[in-house]
């Protein structure tokens, strides 16, 4: 699950920051709508939103939550991650146009091709590839 995913990270980023970096789990933002993760620092923060690659709504979330309901803070000026987490299962959400994506690469790229320029700037997409490392096959003598 989402949120499981998210402590995990969140209890291995906590020992990876600055001790003046703050990460709060379900951060609020305007419109009392609350990203998975606020990293913040003083008053300045960003939203992390969180999506498995088979949520239903991984090619919509970017644009309708991260950009349109956390990244209109004004605590954040426009910044935002959007992390996807790559299970590598086979079961990812097939696209509005195109065929489902079949590396965290790909995935990754598609993504960010559907950010502006302007955006882009601002908006990080990151891929995460959690999926369990496959066995080497053994070879036979």
């Amino acid at each position: 699950p989402e949120n499981s995913c998210r402590d995990a990270l969140l209890t291995v980023l906590t020992e990876r920051v600055r001790p003046e970096v703050a990460l709060e789990s379900e951060g609020s933002y305007a419109s009392d709508w609350q990203a998975d993760i606020r990293a913040r620092c003083g008053h300045f923060n960003v939203p992390i939103e969180i999506k498995r690659d088979r949520h239903r709504d991984l090619w919509r979330a970017l644009r309708s939550q991260l950009i349109g309901q956390y990244t209109i803070d004004p605590a954040t000026s426009g910044y935002g991650i959007y992390l996807v987490l790559w299970f590598g299962d086979g079961k990812v959400q097939t696209p509005p146009s195109g065929d489902r994506p079949r590396t965290p690469e790909e995935l990754e790229q598609r993504l960010v091709q559907d950010l502006t320029e302007d955006e882009r700037r601002k908006i990080s997409v990151i891929v995460m590839d959690v999926s369990r490392p496959r066995r080497p096959s053994r070879v036979r003598s």
